[in-house]
């Protein structure tokens, strides 16, 4: 069963250092209701609660005893924005080192930003739907991003992330729809859930090493990518990470994953052929749903549960590596998951033939009425 929580959870939890806003800067745990916020953050965005304001920028005191605050909200208007690093506050001198939830949330006329070094964390929604921003300035020690950072920020086209990033909250740049470039640091260890997603003009991505995830929706609807540069290491691709991804061309899945995610790759209708790593134990449903340029997949001996993966793909061979077949779950019938309408084509003809390893004919046999043929390949000396 696909546990789908990225589908009913809008907050990604972050460590204690985003409680640096105190009552003005809380990101919301996760939650099974889309419109819990806890505390009032959401109440302190674009300078509702403040300390201080200096024209522009409204800030909230976030210790007295460090001497830091926040940047709670700031006043529309101005097309370049810059964060101050301090804030003189009733005469003493306090470091900016954190963005609230919601500060600049919905600003119309900001183009660019650029954030001073003091800053390491950036709140949920902070920069949220704004339209007319097109380029970022991250300090290196940003550390971490809030939950819907910079969604629907429709006019950003490149994103370099910094080298001390390091926890980064749901859909941060969900349907930045002109978004192209993106670099990730070296160090970054998982790419979050619908980090990416509806970011429709990015072509290529680079994982860098040490990534161990992609999360679930991560590139959901990126339909201009053609390459997705897959670093060994990675245990898991979820829930339709790269799923409705129509130029994807190419997937080569690294060594070290260990699960596919129901719908991973579901029509990605630019893909032909999909090697599935050994170690995987886990293709979870529908991962490659209707696929119909997809015509050859091989399956690794490690696998121990497929379920209908390879629904609606016209496929023509299939290299199953599975030297015991009644040991891994299919759920329904064989002929389901590698083929199209029950393996025929239209005339009647049956269209895929199946290559399984040497010595194992006899345990096949019972799917022998759903290929064109069933034949033993020697797969010692194979990669």
């Amino acid at each position: 069963m696909e546990h789908h929580i990225c589908r009913k959870n809008r907050f990604q939890t972050l460590p204690l250092v985003l409680a640096l806003c105190l009552a003005g800067f809380g990101l919301a745990a996760c939650s099974s209701d889309d419109s819990a916020v806890q505390g009032v953050a959401a109440d302190a965005g674009n300078g509702a609660e403040y300390d201080s304001f200096d024209g522009f920028f409204y800030y909230k005191i976030t210790s007295e005893d460090g001497l830091t605050a926040c940047v709670c909200g700031g006043e529309d208007g101005r097309e370049s924005v810059e964060v101050p690093s301090s804030v003189s506050i009733g005469g003493r001198e306090y470091a900016v080192t954190a963005i609230g939830d919601n500060a600049f949330s919905h600003t119309i006329m900001m183009k660019r930003l650029a954030l001073p070094a003091t800053v390491t964390a950036v709140g949920y929604e902070a920069f949220d739907h704004c339209p007319a921003l097109e380029a970022v300035v991250m300090p290196e020690g940003l550390a971490e991003m809030g939950a819907y950072a910079f969604a629907h920020c429709t006019a950003l086209t490149e994103v370099e992330l910094p080298a001390g990033l390091r926890t980064v909250g749901e859909g941060a740049f969900y349907n930045c729809y002109s978004l192209a470039s993106v670099s990730l640091p070296e160090g970054f260890n998982a790419i979050g859930c619908r980090m990416f997603q509806y970011c429709i003009a990015l072509t290529s991505v680079e994982l860098p090493a040490g990534v161990t995830e992609v999360g679930d929706y991560a590139f959901d609807g990126c339909s201009s990518l053609l390459t997705a540069d897959l670093p060994e290491g990675i245990a898991r691709i979820g829930y339709s990470a790269f799923g409705k991804c129509t130029s994807l061309a190419s997937a080569d899945l690294p060594d070290g994953l260990t699960e596919i995610g129901g719908c991973a790759f579901t029509e990605c209708t630019s893909l032909t052929s999909v090697v599935i790593p050994d170690g995987v134990t886990r293709i979870g449903e529908r991962a490659f749903y209707r696929n119909e340029n997809l015509k050859s997949v091989t399956v690794p001996n490690s696998l121990t549960v497929m379920e209908n993966a390879f629904e609606l793909c016209k496929l023509t061979e299939v290299r199953s590596r599975i030297e015991d077949p009644q040991a891994v779950s299919f759920g329904d019938a064989f002929s389901r998951y590698f083929c199209y309408e029950d393996n025929v084509i239209y005339d009647g003809t049956k269209s895929c033939r199946l290559y399984v390893p040497k010595g194992t004919a006899e345990k096949y046999a019972s799917y022998k009425s759903l290929f064109m043929s069933i034949t033993e390949v020697d797969y010692t000396n194979q990669n």
